[in-house]
């Protein structure tokens, strides 16, 4: 709440936000204020799906399972007792390989893979609930992602205060 500017988001708010986004498995897909992972395990999971009915052999959806898992999913929180929620979120889903970042995404986070800092991370999906708290209401938090990305989409939920000129 109001001590720490998280609000957890529901899931079926993040199910219908990776939806929005057109999430699948070529998706690669961060979050910025992760939270407690809700966007990943969402994206994640239809990402999964996506694969189980498009690959065309076992192996080929257990080799892109794995590599949904450990290359295309990123997310970005500065508390780290939220930080270690979304591990531990991420564990439950049988995840463990997920890049899930204990780091401020405005002023520590460089873009990059947790695991493989020399590589940027390729995202084309964007999903954020931002804290309002932060410049523009957290728009700033979409911007700077936007800016590190080459094209795709993104969902973010907007505070309702924002069509008042409070947001940009």
């Amino acid at each position: 709440g109001d001590q720490n500017d998280v609000v957890l988001t529901p899931r079926y708010i993040t199910d219908l936000m990776a939806r929005l986004a057109d999430v699948d498995r070529n998706s690669y897909v961060w979050d910025w204020a992760l939270g407690s992972g809700g966007f990943l395990i969402s994206a994640m999971n239809l990402m999964l799906q996506d694969n189980k009915r498009n690959a065309t052999s076992d192996d080929e959806r257990l080799t892109k399972d794995e590599l949904i898992k450990s290359t295309q999913l990123l997310g970005v929180e500065k508390l780290p007792d939220i930080y270690i929620l979304a591990v531990l979120n991420m564990i439950l889903m049988n995840d463990g390989s997920t890049n899930i970042i204990n780091e401020n995404s405005l002023t520590e986070y460089n873009g990059k893979y947790a695991y493989n800092k020399n590589e940027e991370f390729p995202a084309n999906v964007f999903l954020l609930n931002p804290p309002y708290s932060a410049d523009g209401n957290g728009m700033i938090l979409v911007q700077k992602a936007f800016e590190k990305m080459k094209g795709g989409k993104g969902a973010v939920i907007i505070q309702d205060s924002a069509g008042t000129g409070k947001a940009s």
